[in-house]
């Protein structure tokens, strides 16, 4: 039983990590775009 404890935390912990990662990643990517959008216009006037 606590074998199966152990192996669902271990899951519940990688899964919590990869949401981290993924909206750490989604974040700098909304960063980028909204920095590209601001920069593009001001490098063409």
């Amino acid at each position: 039983m606590a074998q199966l404890n152990l192996a669902s935390e271990v899951f519940r912990s990688q899964l919590v990590a990869r949401r981290k990662r993924m909206l750490t990643i989604a974040a700098s990517v909304l960063l980028l775009v909204v920095i590209g959008a601001w920069a593009v216009p001001a490098w063409t006037c």
